[in-house]
């Protein structure tokens, strides 16, 4: 009954008071360590952006890179094919220099074997050469 004319006035215990004040402080402190957790976690979320953008900058860099390294590969297997396409036709035409050069050696054999065959009966006969072949005869 006496808390309720206290209302009627607008008033209330000093047992309310306190509790209501007590109540308010640590609403209020809590209210500040939130503010404080929300400040922290302000600064941690512009840190980690930071550290996004060095990432991303980093990642843009390094793709950069790798597409030169991309090129720069595209352009050494260019030039190895050539190398390889030139070490198939170099070892051809050695195979045919080959095949070239037996093939003289058997022409040349068989120019020496003509003209030796051809070089004999072509030759004047020694005038003392009949007699023998007479001599042998008999």
């Amino acid at each position: 009954m006496f808390s309720g004319l206290l209302g009627l006035f607008g008033l209330t215990s000093l047992e309310r008071l306190q509790s209501a004040t007590a109540r308010a402080d640590q609403l209020k402190a809590r209210a500040d360590d939130l503010a404080k957790r929300l400040d922290k976690n302000r600064q941690d979320t512009e840190r980690w952006k930071q550290k996004s953008q060095e990432t991303e900058t980093k990642l843009a860099t390094a793709a950069k890179e790798t597409e030169r390294w991309k090129q720069k590969h595209a352009g050494y297997l260019a030039k190895l094919s050539q190398l390889e396409r030139a070490e198939r036709l170099t070892k051809l035409a050695r195979e045919h220099l080959l095949a070239l050069e037996t093939k003289l050696d058997v022409i040349e054999g068989a120019l020496t074997v003509l003209d030796r065959r051809t070089r004999g009966p072509i030759t004047a006969p020694d005038p003392t050469a009949p007699e023998q072949a007479d001599a042998s005869h008999e």
